[in-house]
């Protein structure tokens, strides 16, 4: 994976958890407010967010920097 490939796939992970963490906040917003059409559209909103920010990291590879030599 080049450097370039690399950044962007940190920076898109990086939106998509804080898009993520908005739409949870807004299920719990909606919740108390009882908007249940919003509420479940940001639910959906949320379980993708979650997938993609799981399908982005899955493909990275391990950080070999904290590894201990073998002896």
């Amino acid at each position: 994976m080049t450097n370039n490939t690399y950044y962007v796939r940190e920076i898109a992970i990086y939106l998509f958890s804080v898009l993520t963490l908005i739409s949870t906040a807004l299920v719990f917003y909606f919740a108390i407010t009882g908007d249940t059409e919003q509420r479940n559209t940001a639910t959906i909103s949320t379980t993708i967010g979650v997938f993609l920010v799981l399908a982005l990291r899955k493909d990275q590879e391990p950080d070999k920097s904290n590894q201990q030599p073998n002896t």
